[in-house]
């Protein structure tokens, strides 16, 4: 990924070029691991792939899980596969929402517009709800509704802003994930929540350096550009919260640290998502069923949620042993570094004693003694 997207750009043919990437190698392995396990167990049915990348609030890309065995298929689902969105296309909703006046509790109408459509499937119709429980719940009927009384072309302005193009021409069902997007696409939009609301470019390189040790470029400093308001990032993390804790997300929860996040499922289950962050860390997940495949159904629920939240508590886990052998580090070292001045203390009060006992100078007749006793 980090060849095809910068190579062409930093690199000359014949020429050596070193490329710092922000791979986190510990997060790389726990989610090809955790995959491997899910797979094993049967969670993950053979006739569904998978990919997945997990990013730092700043978009910086620290693992990616391509496709779900390598060494059988080389393509890259986390950027190459353009697949259905599912209920994951619901988060531009939310942040219009908020800009239109509604909050988490605000009244939705959870009713078909037409015949039977928007379908909830079984989960059947509420009526009267809130837009907290509609999105929790994933009830698409609601969805549309409100995607109608904002005006879906409001909507769609959403989702182009935080990074989820949904195509020219927009109509209220948009907002179900009827179009086609990738898991590095959809996570960013994720982080742009998770990170109080600016815009995220993913990345996968520090900096470029020649053979020379010049640098031809360098992406430590991200550009800081507010794609959403403020006032609407409490609202909307509050819902994604809600996913998890009483949600269609609940299989994604951690029991030591907070979780948020959205499900999704297309269209006879050939696409199951989960994205969703902890500790500031996003992990968007996309299982897909290889075409003309028939067989057990996955939907985002599932195994999605669950390799979300094998994945998000073995990394937080592992982030917490590191810094608590920091804190030691560091206690050790101002330890030591007291020591060392205390003893510095007692020698320069040590080699002063000789001149403090030397006696003064005297007019008096008394005889010196010939030899001076020195230390």
């Amino acid at each position: 990924w980090v060849v095809e997207t910068w190579g062409d750009k930093y690199v000359q043919p014949g020429e050596t070029v070193r490329f710092f990437v922000t791979l986190n190698p510990r997060a790389q392995h726990i989610a090809e691991q955790q995959l491997s396990r899910l797979v094993k167990d049967g969670a993950v049915p053979s006739q569904y792939d998978a990919g997945a990348v997990m990013m730092a609030p700043n978009g910086r890309v620290q693992a990616m899980v391509g496709s779900v065995n390598w060494s059988q298929r080389q393509f890259n689902n986390a950027v190459k596969a353009r697949v259905q969105a599912g209920s994951t296309a619901k988060l531009p909703l939310l942040i219009a929402a908020c800009e239109a006046g509604r909050m988490p509790e605000s009244r939705v109408m959870d009713q078909p517009i037409r015949g039977t459509w928007p379908a909830n499937g079984e989960l059947g119709y509420r009526g009267q709800t809130t837009l907290k429980e509609a999105i929790a719940s994933s009830r698409n009927a609601a969805a549309v509704r409100l995607t109608q009384e904002i005006g879906a072309d409001a909507v769609a302005e959403v989702s182009r802003r935080i990074g989820i193009d949904p195509g020219p021409a927009v109509d209220a069902g948009f907002i179900l994930g009827s179009y086609s997007s990738n898991v590095m696409a959809m996570t960013a939009a994720y982080t742009a929540v998770a990170n109080g609301g600016y815009q995220i470019e993913p990345s996968g390189v520090l900096a470029v350096v020649d053979g020379r040790g010049q640098v031809r470029a360098d992406f430590l400093t991200p550009l800081r550009k507010r794609v959403i308001p403020e006032e609407c990032i409490e609202p909307a993390q509050q819902v994604l919260r809600e996913v998890v804790e009483h949600g269609t997300g609940r299989a994604a929860q951690l029991k030591r640290w907070a979780a948020y996040g959205k499900t999704g499922t297309s269209t006879g289950n050939a696409d199951a998502w989960f994205i969703g962050w902890s500790e500031q860390r996003v992990f968007g997940v996309w299982m897909g069923r290889r075409r003309g495949v028939t067989g057990h159904a996955v939907a985002g629920a599932g195994a999605p949620a669950a390799y979300f939240e094998r994945v998000a508590t073995a990394v937080n886990e592992w982030a917490e042993r590191q810094q608590r052998l920091e804190e030691q580090r560091l206690a050790s070292a101002s330890a030591r570094a007291k020591r060392s001045f205390d003893a510095k203390k007692i020698v320069d009060w040590l080699s002063s004693l000789p001149q403090a006992m030397t006696l003064p100078d005297s007019s008096s007749t008394q005889e010196r003694p010939v030899r001076e006793k020195r230390t």
